[in-house]
């Protein structure tokens, strides 16, 4: 059985699931390949012509936010499958479409942006993918449940609890990286003053800890810890609405970037909503035996280490 040094249990692809998951790993290095390409290629325009430099900014901070976002659906794909986190493959799921949709609609509206063939290549690569990553991630979650199993054992009470706390853990996932997007897409209009700078960035830095705050307080079923948990989610959207509010008297709402925004910040509504409801789910599954069963099953892990350890002859100058 391979798990992490945590006791974390890991369900390592195997077969055609690993190969799948190596397909989905490439694809999306072939996303991050062809924004650099895009890259490339203006700054291959901005050596031959005059350009604008604000254009310019906001392009490489488009850039930087859509190589942040493949990289954390790279992290969903890795750790949805090796860790079976359905919630975290059902978004890899999602991204999927909406990137495919983004693409045929920048072909079929000619971006400037683009040349013909930096086009081409991105709707050859949606085309091919998206059916790819839907059937490839249906299929990979109708073979989940060994981990579930193997942490809580076959009472269904529990397994809820247990599917309960992973779902809310992919949930603060996709909350931190909106909150991430949503700060690049500020950076991109420069809208953010310097005490706002700092604010975001304490912000961003608690938001990491808030990821594993929510659900280490379900596993321990502590109720203090949920608490504040909850009370910290109050910051992020009461910042957003000041936000766009600042932005909307400032006259900044008829620039490009203030529609992302609005609608991201939109969303991110909508995910923290949800963490919230999930968070007091957990809270009323309080009191079930789902702490006792973690602590049991650590155990077991430990006496499972003694015993392969004292049957393991150690000889000197080996290993």
């Amino acid at each position: 059985m391979a798990r992490t040094c945590l006791g974390l249990p890991i369900s390592p692809p195997e077969g055609k699931q690993r190969w799948l998951l190596i397909g989905l790993v490439v694809e999306i290095l072939l996303v991050v390949g062809l924004t650099v390409w895009a890259m490339v290629d203006i700054r291959n325009t901005i050596n031959k012509q005059p350009f604008d430099q604000h254009k310019l900014h906001q392009e490489l901070v488009f850039a930087g936010m859509l190589i942040f976002n493949a990289a954390c659906v790279l992290f969903f794909v890795i750790h949805g499958v090796y860790f079976e986190r359905k919630w975290e493959l059902i978004f890899f799921m999602l991204a999927s479409v909406l990137t495919t949709a983004y693409v045929i609609y920048s072909f079929v509206e000619k971006d400037d942006d683009l040349s013909q063939g930096e086009r081409i290549a991105r709707l050859a690569v949606g085309s091919v993918s998206l059916p790819i990553n839907v059937i490839g991630g249906i299929w990979i979650l109708n073979d989940l449940g060994w981990n579930a199993f193997h942490v809580v054992g076959a009472r269904p009470d529990l397994q809820r609890i247990y599917n309960n706390i992973t779902r809310l853990q992919a949930w603060l996932y996709l909350d931190f990286e909106l909150a991430v997007s949503l700060f690049i897409l500020a950076l991109a209009e420069n809208s953010l003053s310097t005490t706002e700078k700092v604010v975001t960035s304490v912000g961003l830095t608690l938001s990491v800890a808030w990821i594993f705050l929510g659900p280490s307080a379900c596993r321990r079923e502590s109720k203090p810890l949920l608490a504040v948990f909850l009370f910290l989610a109050l910051f992020e959207p009461a910042f957003l609405i000041y936000k766009i509010i600042d932005m909307t008297n400032e006259g900044e709402s008829s620039n490009f970037v203030f529609i992302p925004f609005a609608i991201l910040s939109g969303i991110s509504f909508m995910v923290r909503t949800g963490v919230v409801v999930f968070s007091i789910l957990g809270w009323t599954m309080f009191g079930k035996g789902f702490k006792e069963q973690l602590q049991q099953y650590k155990r077991t892990l430990g006496d499972v280490d003694n015993t392969a350890t004292e049957k393991t002859p150690i000889v000197p100058g080996r290993r």
